[in-house]
């Protein structure tokens, strides 16, 4: 037979509601609460589940929200390391006088560009893109009349050294060498003069 204060011993609560049980009701009564227990069980054990689950997908999404920002965070240092930088000589000597020879390499010399003849306000102008490693170096040999000089026209920043500028425009005058950033001439800074 079934004891309700028996049963009621691991559902005091159960039991101090519902009283006494009768002999009719007791196994509809146990069943019930089999039921119930079950049903309970079941739905505290799919609830915790559906919490692990919940957790897991968060912390599935934010480690992909991580990984898409670490990576385009690179890659956009990359592309901006890599931006294009441009170098133009000006060629602002005397017009009657003999015109002016440029010759531009790089640092590795496997991209060196050809000997130009660049006559009274006229431009030679070469792109390119700094390597990734922060070493890209162009040298210019710049040869007019009896004079002649050469210099680096683009370092990039390395070594705690900054690029002096990103379209650099170099002026070619009498009196020597006069770098700026902005093409249209203003804060023009002299930096080299003529070699004999």
């Amino acid at each position: 037979m079934f004891d309700c204060h028996g049963f009621a011993k691991d559902m005091r609560d159960w039991s101090q509601r519902q009283g006494t049980c009768t002999s009719k009701s007791r196994l509809h009564t146990r069943s019930a609460i089999e039921e119930y227990t079950k049903l309970e069980i079941y739905s505290s054990a799919e609830l915790k589940f559906i919490e692990f689950s919940h957790v897991v997908e968060s912390f599935d999404m934010a480690l992909r929200v991580i990984v898409f920002f670490l990576v385009m965070g690179s890659a956009s240092m990359a592309f901006a390391k890599q931006s294009l930088a441009d170098v133009t000589i000006v060629n602002s000597l005397p017009p009657e006088s003999p015109p002016l020879h440029v010759h531009c390499k790089n640092r590795h010399k496997h991209d060196a560009l050809s000997e130009h003849t660049v006559s009274y306000q006229q431009s030679v102008v070469f792109g390119f893109k700094p390597n990734q490693w922060g070493t890209t170096r162009y040298t210019c040999e710049f040869t007019w009349n009896r004079y002649h000089q050469e210099f680096p026209v683009w370092v990039d920043d390395y070594f705690f050294q900054t690029r002096p500028c990103t379209h650099c425009v170099w002026t070619v005058t009498v009196d020597g060498f006069f770098r700026n950033e902005a093409a249209d001439g203003r804060f023009q800074q002299f930096v080299y003069y003529w070699k004999i």
